[in-house]
């Protein structure tokens, strides 16, 4: 056996400052657009006075009555600068828990309406209404949240100033429904601020962008328009206003997991004399996902041994440089937050290494080695200071990793499977800790093995222990007619029956000690399966 992997602690701690500098709250009330020193467009929220919309598409309550609705689009395709001709509506509510989203898409037509239903996060050649959230209001950041005519939803973040760079790993829990009919569809979207990270404060300022993509007509419009040629998304966006008094949240999400698996192989694709597999491979676990917000700014992620077994594995590539490949992240717990271990400039933290696969290798005739190093835990605190400085700082420890090896015993296996038996036998009944005389063998160990005493004579078990000590798997006590099995001779009784590995490194430790019949008991279970069958292989050779 040979260790190729300890323990891996990882401890990354950044600060970024944030390449736009928050503005001062006199500033924000007046702050101008970047094309002409123009005010900003300013959008209303409206707080719920009695009882919260019911998210099923139809905006008939009450509340959708009162809000602020506005219908400023102007389209950037086909005909820029012109309004849509399919005009939208858009209005915006809030309660101490969520924000609000109400739509009216019209349309020329029912049949122009697309609502091809595909999976979240994929809009297709759908209809599709999105909305974008500047939350901190640096005009560099964003939240969108999107839902085609067919209600499919769609969440990414965009990480800096450009309407097209898209991290879509986010995934936030929030609602939306749509509701289609002749001359249009409506829509409801309900957005918990638990899933936002904001600056906290009486009266909130928070910039907002709505883009309507009707595919039928290639008709594009926004609420505020970006110039064709032109990069910026957050830099340009509109007001939205009227959000105050939100009350903190403390954030707390929970997920637990159990999940199991099991390999069954067919003996004619192993090697049977592999001592570490067995045809079979089962495995079971357990785990926990925690998410708790410190305040409206920071976010604490934490996790116990994560299972990663549903991510997508990453695309087959062959490197024929002497440079490291670097996949792409695609665990959610190192996605979320990512923005904040990334710079403008050389890569400093490259998550994949926490968790990889254990470097190094052993020598031997078989070889186990864990496939990925196993994560015990890992916690990381993200967010952004209301000064405008990004922080992030992550933590995780591994388990140490442990490669088993296994030889072959040249000349022995089909030559003296009775020896083999006998070996097999002596190990799995624990004739060790005071060694062994023939006597044992015909009056102790006969029995266990089904044998009258008679059945095997001194001639045949002189002639077995010859052939043991030959390959020197045992050897005689000094001064006594006892024997005792060597290290050598554990080995390869381990390896004839390849029985339990995980469960006989625990009982073969001790072996040697005073016998502990609760832990030796699932070893010897498992070998007596094999010497059953080695007996009879000794028998017919015989």
């Amino acid at each position: 056996m040979r260790s190729i992997a300890t323990n891996i602690l990882v401890l990354t701690f950044s600060v970024v400052a944030v390449g736009v500098a928050q503005p001062s709250q006199d500033v924000a009330q007046t702050s101008s657009s970047p094309d002409g020193g123009r005010d900003r467009l300013t959008v209303e929220a409206v707080r719920v006075r009695n009882g919260t919309p019911e998210i099923d598409g139809r905006l008939d309550e009450e509340a959708w009555q009162s809000a602020r609705w506005i219908d400023d689009f102007h389209q950037k395709e086909p005909d820029y600068g012109q309004d849509p001709k399919n005009p939208t509506e858009i209005a915006f509510l809030f309660d101490d828990g969520a924000l609000y989203v109400g739509v009216r898409a019209h349309s020329q037509s029912r049949e122009i309406i697309n609502d091809l239903m595909t999976r979240r996060d994929e809009m297709g050649n759908g209809e599709v209404l999105v909305v974008s959230l500047d939350t901190y209001l640096d005009r560099r950041t964003a939240y969108t949240f999107g839902v085609t005519a067919a209600g499919v939803r769609i969440d990414y973040f965009h990480p800096i100033d450009h309407e097209y760079e898209r991290d879509m790993t986010f995934d936030p829990v929030w609602e939306a429904e749509t509701e289609i009919g002749e001359s249009g569809w409506t829509a409801e979207m309900r957005i918990p601020f638990s899933q936002l990270r904001f600056n906290g404060g009486e009266d909130l300022r928070w910039g907002v962008n709505i883009n309507r993509w009707v595919p039928s007509v290639n008709e594009d419009s926004y609420l505020v328009l970006i110039p064709r040629g032109e990069a910026g998304w957050s830099s340009r966006m509109a007001d939205l206003v009227g959000l105050e008094s939100i009350p903190s949240s403390r954030r707390i999400e929970v997920m637990p997991y159990v999940a199991s698996s099991a390999t069954f192989t067919s003996e004619a694709l192993f090697d049977q004399d592999d001592p570490f597999r067995d045809g079979s491979d089962m495995d079971a676990r357990l785990g926990l996902d925690f998410k708790m917000g410190l305040g409206p700014n920071l976010t604490l992620d934490a996790t116990l041994n994560p299972d990663f077994g549903q991510v997508e594995a990453d695309p087959a590539e062959v490197n024929l440089t002497a440079f490291e490949t670097f996949f792409e992240e695609r665990r959610p717990f190192f996605t979320a937050g990512q923005d904040h271990f990334e710079t403008n400039g050389p890569t400093f933290f490259y998550s994949r290494r926490v968790g990889a696969s254990p470097h190094g290798q052993a020598d031997g005739d078989f070889v186990d080695t864990p496939r990925t190093t196993t994560i015990l835990g890992a916690a990381k605190l993200t967010g952004r200071l209301q000064s405008g400085l990004s922080v992030g700082a992550l933590a995780a420890i591994t388990d140490p990793i442990t490669t088993d090896t296994g030889q072959r015993v040249p000349g022995l296996r089909f030559t003296d499977p009775r020896a083999q038996a006998l070996l097999s036998a002596i190990c799995a009944f624990r004739l060790l800790p005071r060694g062994f005389a023939h006597r044992d063998l015909r009056y102790h160990l006969a029995p266990q093995l089904g044998l009258r005493p008679e059945d095997m004579t001194s001639g045949q078990i002189t002639y077995d222990l010859r052939r043991l000590r030959l390959h020197g798997l045992i050897d005689r006590i000094p001064h006594t007619h006892r024997y005792r099995v060597t290290d050598l001779g554990l080995r390869h009784a381990l390896f004839l029956t390849r029985a339990h590995n995980r469960l006989l490194r625990t009982g073969l430790a001790e072996i040697h000690g005073p016998p502990v019949p609760t832990k030796l008991r699932a070893a010897a279970t498992a070998y007596e399966h094999a010497i059953n069958d080695l007996t009879r292989a000794a028998q017919l050779a015989a």
